[in-house]
């Protein structure tokens, strides 16, 4: 079976017109160094207990992961994350490449004892944020098709959305979000 993916686009001038929104008592924040362990475990855990992914195999997961430890070797990581308190709950580490296929690496990973709050959406909203302060006015966003993210998250904020076919290799991935 082929997976289906889509990608969406928005245009960083047009999205961000406004109030910024806000929902406490949680943070949104750019990450640091320190937090990239609370990241990691964050991203294993979207993916793992989701069952939008379970059939996907191995290497996909093992790429997305290794794609967010390479961008905590940056001086400032690419990456936004959300906080409960002193915990990190959400992350959502990008690429800040303006040429990139997809500059959502992660998309919005919400641990799941805190989704269905609206935090997956508004974590979108702050990572395209933090892409447009880097200078970006397009982003681009790829996740398999009929997931919550693909009907719920990413069709938010005036998304235009596309068939994307990258093929199964991990590794296009990976080509996409560099």
């Amino acid at each position: 079976m082929t997976t289906q993916w889509v990608r969406f686009r928005w245009d960083l001038g047009a999205v961000l017109q406004g109030t910024r929104p806000t929902q406490p008592p949680f943070v949104f924040r750019s990450a640091t160094a320190e937090d990239a362990e609370a990241v990691s475990r964050v991203i294993s855990s979207g993916f793992s207990l989701d069952s939008a992914w379970g059939d996907v195999s191995k290497g996909f997961i093992e790429q997305v992961r290794k794609l967010a430890d390479d961008a905590f070797e940056q001086p400032e990581p690419p990456c936004v994350v959300v906080q409960h308190g002193t915990r990190v709950i959400g992350v959502s580490v990008v690429t800040t490449d303006p040429t990139a296929g997809n500059h959502l690496v992660t998309g919005p990973c919400i641990l799941h004892e805190y989704r269905s709050r609206g935090l997956g959406s508004l974590l979108l909203y702050f990572s395209l944020e933090f892409l447009k302060d880097r200078g970006l006015q397009t982003a681009y966003g790829v996740t398999r098709a009929r997931t919550v993210a693909a009907r719920f998250v990413y069709a938010k904020y005036g998304s235009a959305s596309e068939p994307c076919d990258f093929g199964s290799d991990p590794e296009s991935y990976a080509s996409i979000a560099a």
